[in-house]
């Protein structure tokens, strides 16, 4: 018998551990939180349909645009 969580329930505990303790695997601050969702979306647009790529696009525009506002710059 096979005792183990699938890769999606692994993924899916370690997901729950990461916003209990307010990571995102090792990255804890939000810089390196953001960059590693930058990271994620790069390697996974040249698999998405291309309206998903456009949507990402979109909310890293509005996502910066976001930043830029609240740190004046």
């Amino acid at each position: 018998m096979n005792t183990t969580a699938p890769d999606h329930a692994a993924a899916l505990l370690r997901h729950f551990a990461d916003l209990r303790d307010r990571t995102h695997g090792d990255a804890v601050s939000r810089q390196a939180k953001e960059r590693l969702f930058h990271q994620a979306v790069t390697l996974l647009a040249p698999y998405a349909p291309r309206s998903r790529r456009v949507r990402a696009a979109e909310v890293l525009r509005e996502r910066h645009r976001q930043r830029a506002c609240r740190t004046g710059s």
